[in-house]
């Protein structure tokens, strides 16, 4: 595999879908996995822990059109997905959970409890992903 193609524009894969009646042979599609957008890195950051939401953006399909991916592509998917955005969105987001960690470390208990309640109600810091394109 060439890492340039994986990093800058994108891996393809083909995939097999679940049948789609019983007895009937999984169908194949081919997707391109993306490196996600710099301008995309905040709205993606609450989809860290959402595997197939990440998926799902990366290839440009709705959740839906991924949730009818074979667990064992959608998890060759999901490396690709890793290795395109590793140097760019994952270093973003690890670099934001050290700095909230560290901001976080010397209040109390109580207050780190009223923060996240406020940001959980917020509709300001509420934010939506990038629609797929």
């Amino acid at each position: 595999m060439n890492s340039n193609t994986t990093l800058f524009g994108g891996r393809t894969i083909t995939v097999r879908l679940e049948p789609t009646a019983p007895g009937a042979e999984p169908a194949t599609e081919t997707f391109t996995v993306r490196q996600f957008k710099l301008r995309e890195y905040p709205a993606l950051l609450p989809l860290l822990d959402d595997d197939i939401g990440l998926v799902s953006i990366a290839i440009n399909k709705t959740r839906e059109q991924t949730l009818a991916i074979m667990p064992d592509s959608f998890e060759e998917l999901y490396k690709a997905m890793r290795e395109a955005n590793e140097k760019g969105f994952f270093t973003f987001a690890a670099r934001r959970i050290e700095e909230t960690t560290r901001m976080m470390a010397g209040l109390a208990p109580e207050t780190i409890q009223a923060v996240m309640r406020a940001s959980a109600s917020s509709p300001q810091l509420q934010t939506t992903p990038p629609p797929p394109r």
